[in-house]
């Protein structure tokens, strides 16, 4: 056991541009660590470090208990943060940056989802789902790196792995959700595409972050729908139920990236348009395996498109079923968060004495 607090620092950034994603698993992987090491009798501190112009989710760090510092620019100098294991989560970082903390000894972990550069450390995690998944890094990391690879390893919150049973089902409930920043609304975007499906009666439940650039606007679409139209919307600012919105619905309208891993262990159909070009080739993929409906990327798909595509799901209840049994054998509960924390443990052996 260690006689002092470990401290884990979490190299990462969210903007409106970048997207809340990448500062959103890494919280989950902070809390899941802080939980794991209190089992295991030890104590633990979390710092995440931004840059200066990518702070979208300062408050939630601070709402965790975690520390939280600046830098200038993306490549800034960290020599200045306390740290035992750094964890990097960042498009814009590789080798060199890592190097700067692997030479002066520090347990260094990455998590990418690209494979188009290369890497120097001790432990990295791509929880993406492709033909060539688990051979992607081959040529990209140092001989001692041990990885991660595929969605078994998806971090997840803690209320996934904590699933009640949902005794009744809506038939046409929709879920439309495109993540913490949704920098192109497609909120919107879906929420014009259910004005057009004026031939049934679909309840609809819509989740955004309260920073979200057209929150007002999407208010009052809401209300519009509300009053001229046979649906029934309801809007959730900042929701702590994911899971269980994800349990009620039929179908979810949303973007690629890690919801693409909730929506599996849940089993829930989807219709996905992906908001970054990253999100194309898994979104794909899993399509190809009747995990979900990609129908494009934001840039290519249009209003009547999307709401074609949800009248004929909605009318196909054997095909969800299909989609949905498919989703399920994505994700095994009995990995991910957990299996990821154990690993880090482990590889960084952390319940070493000091």
């Amino acid at each position: 056991m260690v006689s002092r607090s470990l401290h884990i620092a979490f190299r990462v950034d969210a903007s409106e541009t970048i997207g809340a994603g990448h500062g959103m698993r890494c919280v989950t992987l902070a809390l899941g660590l802080k939980q794991r090491l209190k089992q295991l009798g030890m104590k633990a501190d979390f710092h995440f470090v931004s840059t200066k112009s990518a702070q979208l989710l300062v408050n939630l760090y601070r709402q965790n208990g975690f520390l939280h510092s600046v830098v200038d620019t993306v490549d800034s100098s960290v020599d200045h943060i306390k740290a035992d294991v750094w964890i990097v989560d960042h498009y814009q970082l590789d080798r060199v940056f890592e190097q700067t903390l692997t030479n002066r000894n520090l347990k260094v972990m990455v998590i990418d989802d690209l494979a188009n550069r290369m890497h120097d450390c001790h432990l990295l995690l791509d929880t993406n789902f492709l033909e060539n998944y688990k051979n992607r890094y081959n040529e990209l990391v140092n001989e001692s790196c041990r990885l991660l690879l595929g969605p078994s390893y998806a971090l997840l919150r803690e209320e996934f792995y904590a699933l009640s049973q949902v005794q009744c089902k809506a038939l046409r409930q929709i879920l439309i959700c495109f993540g913490g920043s949704d920098p192109h609304n497609m909120t919107m975007f879906a929420l014009n595409a259910l004005r057009l499906l004026d031939d049934n009666c679909i309840e609809a439940n819509v989740v955004i972050n309260d920073n979200h650039k057209a929150r007002n606007e999407i208010s009052e679409q809401i209300q519009r729908i509300n009053s001229k139209t046979i649906h029934k919307v309801q809007l959730h600012i900042n929701s702590r139920n994911m899971s269980h919105l994800m349990q009620t619905a039929t179908l979810m309208i949303g973007a690629g990236g890690s919801m693409h891993w909730e929506r599996c262990v849940i089993g829930l159909p989807a219709i996905i348009i992906s908001v970054a070009d990253n999100q194309r080739e898994t979104s794909q993929y899993l399509a190809d395996k009747n995990v979900c409906d990609y129908i494009g990327h934001f840039d290519e798909v249009g209003i009547e498109q999307l709401a074609g595509r949800m009248a004929d799901l909605l009318r196909l209840p054997h095909r969800l079923s299909k989609m949905s049994n498919s989703a399920k054998t994505i994700i095994p509960l009995d990995k991910g968060t957990p299996k990821v924390c154990d690993e880090i443990i482990s590889t960084f052996q952390l319940t070493s004495t000091r």
